[in-house]
């Protein structure tokens, strides 16, 4: 928030128009109902699956009409991956990216002793170790973004069909990997998003893994202390390097 008040203010500075920004946690921008809040504000800053909300309610102006081909063009191809397009629904821009988030492990790897994790199943056998230990943040929106994932993983990504959102033998694979994570794994799972999750890792040390969660560069910095920022860098030098 502090970069943009900042831009806000050399925007005022420059033009002469007032920029207010205004604040919502991690939990309602993934939650809460983008219609409660296009009515209040001339500009948001949503995530991608809400594009389809946009559309069918019809509570956001697409981009494409208010910004020029060229420009969204520039956009599209200076983006990270599908981050531009994973704005782009029913024929038309209804967000640009300003991120390009991915899922991640993190592991305190001055608690856990022996090799990281490779498989499932090596993670399994690592929860079974560190009984209460293994975390996995299963708020709904990450709930429902881990479980994807593992579908991607077993190789059968959501169909993209009005008739089934997971082919079924993957789907409940998924389902049983999750279920055996939360009963083996730290008792807060379904309370915590990554932030939480991440917090209790880096400032208790009582969570010493995570298999899945959206990673944050804020957790590489300095005071958040050696161990996570060791083990948040070196995540980050394999993103690189693949």
């Amino acid at each position: 928030m502090r970069p943009l008040r900042a831009a806000a203010a050399v925007w005022r500075e420059r033009t002469g128009v007032e920029i207010e920004w205004h604040a919502r946690s991690l939990r309602d921008f993934g939650d809460q109902p983008l219609e409660e809040l296009a009515g209040s504000f001339d500009l948001l800053s949503i995530d991608h699956p809400f594009v389809g909300t946009a559309h069918e309610v019809g509570c956001l102006a697409p981009l494409d009409g208010l910004l020029p081909r060229e420009t969204l063009a520039a956009l599209a191809a200076d983006g990270v991956g599908a981050s531009h397009a994973s704005y782009t629904y029913a024929g038309h821009q209804w967000g640009l990216a300003t991120d390009a988030a991915c899922q991640v492990a993190a592991i305190r790897d001055d608690l856990v002793r022996g090799a990281v994790p490779v498989t499932w199943h090596d993670v399994l056998e690592l929860a079974t170790a560190h009984p209460g230990r293994v975390g996995i943040p299963l708020v709904p929106a990450d709930a429902i973004c881990s479980y994807v994932t593992l579908l991607a993983n077993a190789g059968a990504p959501p169909p993209a069909s009005a008739s089934a959102f997971a082919h079924r033998a993957a789907g409940l694979a998924a389902i049983d990997l999750l279920g055996a994570l939360v009963e083996r794994g730290h008792a807060e799972c379904l309370d915590m998003n990554p932030p939480a999750m991440l917090d209790r890792m880096t400032e208790t040390g009582e969570i010493v893994y995570i298999p899945i969660a959206f990673g944050y560069t804020d957790y590489s910095r300095p005071e958040r202390g050696p161990p996570f920022q060791r083990a948040a860098g070196d995540a980050l030098n394999r993103l690189l390097r693949e």
